[in-house]
């Protein structure tokens, strides 16, 4: 459904479809019918990074809960001062700075190590993910993921550019410049605490060939 902005992250030949979806938050669609689409498209775990707050605002009804694995990672606990600056150009320039400046930050990297403890477990897929609008949290997860799998970085900022017309190439460019300049993908994620064994795992759950 276009209004959920749900699609799968796949980019041939290097991620495999039907694997991993994005999407805006879930929880606004009926839950009799988010349960029945979440079973026609296999889906078997919801992965959520919005805050605690984001979710006592807006939750999953326990209908939903039980129908799949619903796993919480949340991402971005306390809201940088500097996007609640008032005006467009500011507001531009703190999201600049956002995109420029999580993968540095603790909580990121806790919330990593958890997301690849799920995405390690072969069970937990098909998976979708998601955040409160799906273009800014959910974006950048997917672009880490895509590059993990060695998704070229252009491919990557165009595939992010279809999640809204609001949003802007440089912000996605500043958080892969900034994941280059911590080492790349793989040196970043071991540095952040994740796991060797997750990252090969994770490679092997995403890459359309099973790896031997």
């Amino acid at each position: 459904p276009k209004y959920l902005r749900w699609r799968d992250i796949a980019v041939s030949p290097w991620i495999a479809p039907g694997r991993v979806y994005r999407s805006a938050t879930l929880d606004k669609a009926p839950p009799e019918d988010l349960v029945k689409w979440l079973g026609l498209s296999g889906v078997r775990t919801i992965v959520d990074f919005r805050t605690d707050h984001e979710r006592r605002d807006s939750g999953y009804s326990k209908m939903v809960v039980d129908a799949v694995s619903y796993k919480v990672v949340p991402i971005w606990p306390k809201v940088s001062p500097v996007l609640r600056q008032s005006g467009a150009r500011k507001r531009a320039d703190g999201m600049l700075h956002f995109y420029r400046h999580l993968a540095s930050q603790p909580h990121f990297q806790e919330t990593l190590r958890a997301l690849f403890a799920v995405l390690d477990d072969g069970t937990n897929y098909p998976m979708v993910m998601h955040c409160h609008a799906g273009v800014d949290r959910t974006g950048m997860v997917t672009a880490l993921m895509q590059m993990v799998m060695g998704v070229p970085d252009e491919k990557i900022v165009g595939d992010y550019l279809r999640s809204s017309a609001h949003t802007q190439a440089s912000y996605i460019e500043a958080f892969l410049q900034d994941i280059r300049s911590l080492g790349g993908p793989s040196r970043y994620l071991r540095a952040a605490g994740v796991l060797t064994s997750s990252i090969r795992l994770t490679k092997k759950n995403l890459s359309p060939m099973p790896k031997r």
